[in-house]
């Protein structure tokens, strides 16, 4: 119930987001896509989710993983500082 309730939440800020059009965390977009880093996913969005369970939801719902490219690398790195 506590996960469902801090899921919930996650999902509302996301929400926010998507209407204000801004991105809290460091992101890249590639062809209209947001793509966030799995640290940010793990360790900022779901903290309190063991990161076993993220990636069992991830690979349960078909999510698309992939490394992210130099250039990418180099853009989320600026933005991190």
């Amino acid at each position: 119930e506590e996960v469902k309730s801090a899921l919930c939440q996650v999902l509302e800020r996301l929400r926010e987001y998507t209407a204000q059009k801004h991105c809290p965390f460091p992101h890249v977009m590639r062809t209209g896509a947001v793509f966030l880093p799995m640290l940010v996913v793990k360790e900022l969005l779901f903290p309190m989710v063991q990161s076993s369970f993220i990636d069992k939801v991830l690979q349960e719902h078909k999510v698309e993983l992939r490394p992210t490219t130099l250039s990418e690398e180099k853009i989320l790195i600026q933005l991190h500082k």
